[in-house]
């Protein structure tokens, strides 16, 4: 992507909250497209059946850790109530992981997730406009409105 110089100090003095929220807004959305069929999914952890809008974008290795944050081997959809309520169900999310990605990935992702990673505002900006792209061409090839 091209950035003006213009574009660039914009991006650079908006609040690391803002971009940091865009981010992950897009970033969301891409995932629970991602693994939803004509709109509905499954929660990886408790296989629950939820509209898209209506579930959450689970990360495994928990958002804090920003050297996971937006790999998409962490990120799967997850019911409210699993992600939010019982702490993602961990031990389940891992098995689930393992089954979908391949074996060991959970394990990897706990080895990556203690690397340390602090994005810059253009960094972030990035992976909004990545993941909106991505997210808006699956909205349009699985028909669902966003």
């Amino acid at each position: 992507m091209n950035l003006t110089v213009q574009k660039y100090s914009k991006i650079n003095k908006s609040s690391r909250k803002t971009r940091l929220a865009a981010a992950d807004k897009w970033f969301s959305i891409y995932i629970r497209l991602r693994d939803s069929k004509q709109g509905v999914i499954r929660c990886i952890t408790c296989n629950s059946i939820k509209s898209w809008r209506n579930i959450d974008c689970g990360h495994y290795q928990k958002r804090s850790k920003m050297s996971t944050r937006y790999d998409e081997e962490n990120c799967h959809a997850q019911c409210r109530a699993c992600n939010q309520y019982h702490s993602g169900r961990d031990d389940i999310f891992a098995r689930n992981i393992d089954l979908k990605c391949g074996a060991d990935t959970a394990e990897k992702l706990r080895i990556k997730a203690k690397k340390l990673k602090k994005y810059t505002n253009i960094e972030l900006y990035l992976i909004e406009q990545e993941y909106r792209e991505k997210a808006l061409t699956l909205a349009e090839s699985k028909v669902i409105q966003l």
